[in-house]
């Protein structure tokens, strides 16, 4: 399994963080019915105790499956949206071998 985490800031021209949080809610629902082996998503606003405003977290089968997540064209929509309202991100993707 394959654990995909991103975190951003929002920018000066991103709308109320409720509205960017709807938006990936929605983006991330509908490439999940699309890419076999996505398995489970998450995204949230920090706490207020963290170094960024979201968090976006998303399990795939395998490799493919992300793959697959990466070439999705909800997925580009969702990317080239997000660059007006998210900035500072930061990825890691790790891979679960037990």
């Amino acid at each position: 399994m394959i654990r995909h985490m991103l975190f951003w800031n929002l920018t000066g021209e991103a709308p109320e963080r409720e509205t960017v949080l709807t938006f990936l809610k929605g983006s991330l629902e509908a490439i999940a019915a699309e890419v076999p082996g996505f398995l489970r998503w998450r995204v949230g606003a920090d706490l207020g105790l963290g170094t960024h405003d979201v968090a976006l977290y998303c399990e795939f089968r395998d490799q493919a499956a992300l793959e697959a997540y990466q070439r999705n064209p909800r997925h580009q929509e969702m990317k080239e949206k997000g660059k007006a309202w998210l900035t500072g991100r930061v990825a890691a993707d790790l891979e679960e071998t037990e």
